[in-house]
């Protein structure tokens, strides 16, 4: 097994290998690791937890070259732990963010104290919490190398605020649900379904057409025929018209059907008069 392997930052997106110097190099079969100050001197150790084997603790004894800060919270209208809570850390053109999570890893579980590394800074100009709540916290001038603890106090009238605002929400979402509802019942209300023009039924109308084109053809001035086909003639005698109910199911099935009429033929799809005949397609 390859004994683990510990990288230093060095800037530029470069990282040195340094698990030998650092006393890291372990064979062990490492599953979990813990980050935290266990000895409380202020800077961070680290714990790992190994496969079917004993854990270890690498406890950080270098001493503090730079100045830090922890912080834990306790929440009191949120959750206890505070968990979902994120601090932000503004020292000179530091700035730093740290979120509190429920849980990082599978095999072990950091401190919900948060440490910040805050280098030569003697002091955090801006510390700022926002609570899960949504509610926000700001300190001023927090000294440097000590642990703080802050508890929230979220205020009431930003509660029932926080609790009208989520109502009119939901009041919106309901609104806007049944509003989606009243469309959609309009438009199926609104779609007639027409039912298939079956091929036996085609064929039957071709023979129609066929006779009446024949009529037509003999006697010019015929005005429509006494068939069973639904056409109507218009006010203005332009012609041979079918009704909706047929014109939408010959568009269905993309069938163009041509009736000669006194000025030229008649289109059953685009219900329109051409001088170009045209004869009845073929089933598609």
């Amino acid at each position: 097994m390859s004994p683990r392997a510990s990288g230093a930052n060095e800037g530029n997106e470069l990282f040195k290998e340094v698990a030998d110097e650092l006393g890291l190099a372990d064979q062990r079969d490492g599953r979990g690791l813990a980050m935290a100050d266990f000895d409380n001197d202020g800077d961070l150790d680290v714990y790992i937890s190994n496969q079917g084997q004993d854990g270890v603790l690498y406890r950080n004894d270098l001493g503090n070259r730079n100045h830090w800060l922890q912080v834990e919270l306790t929440g009191t209208n949120c959750n206890r732990n505070a968990i979902g809570s994120r601090i932000t850390v503004v020292c000179g053109r530091l700035s730093q963010i740290r979120e509190l999570d429920g849980g990082n890893g599978d095999h072990s579980q950091c401190s919900h104290r948060l440490h910040f590394g805050l280098g030569q800074q003697e002091k955090v100009e801006r510390l700022e919490i926002r609570w899960p709540t949504g509610y926000v916290e700001r300190f001023e001038d927090v000294a440097a190398d000590q642990r703080v603890q802050y508890t929230e106090r979220t205020s009431a009238a930003f509660l029932e605020e926080r609790k009208q605002f989520k109502e009119a929400q939901l009041e919106a979402r309901r609104k806007e649900v049944e509003r989606e509802k009243r469309l959609a019942a309009a438009a199926a209300s609104a779609t007639e379904e027409e039912p298939p023009l079956e091929w036996n039924e085609l064929e039957a109308f071709k023979k129609e057409y066929l006779k009446h084109k024949a009529a037509v053809e003999q006697d010019p001035t015929t005005r429509g025929c006494a068939t069973s086909l639904p056409w109507y003639w218009t006010a203005a005698g332009d012609g041979p018209r079918p009704c909706a109910s047929l014109r939408r199911r010959l568009s269905s099935i993309r069938t163009r059907c041509c009736i000669p009429t006194r000025t030229g033929c008649w289109s059953a799809v685009t219900g329109t008069c051409t001088l170009i005949a045209r004869s009845v397609s073929s089933r598609t």
